[in-house]
């Protein structure tokens, strides 16, 4: 009992395990809302993007995760609620441009033509029902941008540094998440464990990143 009271309480627990688990799950949860939103589509790609649940899961979940530990009450409603504001306005301000940052990201496509011609990334980076992800990195990339920044001045760390690292962990996580979860899902078999596998990890390496970041000294 006294080893699980340690590591309860350890740094790694708080900022790196329970960040990463509480983004996952709110991954997991937009995944399941895309899927049952792309399951009776017709469109011709669709944009995780354009479900909003994702800030508020982000936002409410993932942000509490952030802080569950504070026992301070006043901070966590603090966090909470103004990191679902910058959640929904780091989903928000993108899509102003989503089509130029959809463009901008076809880099993947032209290095896959010129270095993999054989192997089709494009496709393992895209989700059934034309749900693309990987082709949309730098979209992800600008909202975490937008959402590291807000922790960031939340937290007193070094802003800058945490927008970028969070842009980062959440671009890494749409390349990661649509491969692992397409690798699944050729020995499964069913979309349905794809969607969850797919955004549980594109929210479980954004949590990391987070935890990594809020680990860090508080700038004066």
């Amino acid at each position: 009992m006294e080893i699980l009271r340690k590591i309860y309480y350890s740094n790694m627990f708080r900022y790196i395990v329970t960040p990463t688990i509480g983004f996952g799950v709110a991954g997991a949860l937009w995944g399941l809302d895309i899927y049952r939103g792309a399951t009776g589509s017709n469109e011709a790609f669709i944009n995780p993007f354009s479900f909003i649940s994702g800030a508020f899961l982000f936002g409410i979940l993932g942000s509490l995760s952030l802080v569950i530990f504070s026992g301070d009450l006043k901070k966590i409603l603090k966090v909470v609620g103004v990191g679902t504001i910058g959640w929904l306005v780091a989903f928000l301000v993108p899509a102003v441009i989503s089509y130029y940052l959809f463009l901008a990201s076809a880099i993947i496509g032209t290095v896959n033509v010129l270095i993999l011609p054989r192997v089709d990334l494009i496709s393992f980076l895209s989700l059934p029902f034309s749900v693309l992800v990987g082709d949309l990195w730098l979209e992800f990339f600008l909202t975490g941008l937008i959402a590291g920044l807000v922790y960031g001045v939340l937290f007193r760390r070094k802003f800058l540094r945490a927008s970028i690292m969070t842009g980062f962990g959440f671009s890494l996580g749409s390349f990661a998440g649509p491969s692992i979860g397409n690798l699944i899902n050729t020995l499964m078999g069913h979309p349905f464990v794809l969607y969850l596998v797919a955004f549980s990890l594109i929210g479980g390496v954004l949590g990391f990143t987070l935890g990594r970041i809020l680990k860090e000294k508080t700038r004066p």
